[in-house]
């Protein structure tokens, strides 16, 4: 089980990846498949469609969004909860200025 779990996760990030170096247009799932490892029919065991791995992937942005979140709402004051998010924030620009998204 924990194979499957390895293969599908390494799907996402290889999709990931790609939809935002290609673009979701040119991040075919050949390109997805080779960027993870895993053979193209592999592909459809676990995503019926690009569409389904987009979403996927969009499920994984929300889960992170939620967990940083959550853990800025845990600093002891509303300061401390601004600061937090702010700084998160801040990140979440470097990291797009630098990949150009």
């Amino acid at each position: 089980m924990a194979r499957r779990t390895n293969k599908r996760a390494a799907l996402v990030t290889a999709a990931r990846e790609a939809f935002h170096e290609l673009g979701l247009k040119r991040s075919t799932l050949a390109v997805i498949a080779k960027r993870a490892g895993v053979p193209l029919g592999n592909v459809y065991y676990y995503f019926k469609t690009k569409d389904d791995l987009l979403a996927a992937v969009l499920q994984q942005l929300r889960d992170e969004s939620d967990a940083r979140l959550a853990a800025c709402a845990e600093a002891d004051t509303p300061l401390a909860q601004l600061r937090a998010y702010l700084a998160w924030r801040s990140e979440r620009l470097e990291t797009q200025a630098r990949h150009g998204s």
